[in-house]
């Protein structure tokens, strides 16, 4: 159980992390790539949301 929680910790320090970057990063970045990194991140988002719904399942 203590692993459990020391990843979904390790999950969330990741997820704070990359949600500063992306921040710096777009505002330094044009219109139109911001546009199509939108778009990316909303596919990875989609994409994990899946995966953790997966696990999630699995460990039931």
């Amino acid at each position: 159980m203590k692993n459990r929680g020391s990843m979904l910790r390790g999950v969330g320090i990741g997820m704070a992390v990359g949600g500063i970057t992306g921040l710096i990063g777009s505002s330094l970045m044009s219109k139109p790539a911001k546009r199509q990194t939108k778009k990316n991140v909303t596919k990875a988002m989609r994409t994990v949301g899946e995966m953790i719904d997966s696990i999630q399942y699995m460990l039931k």
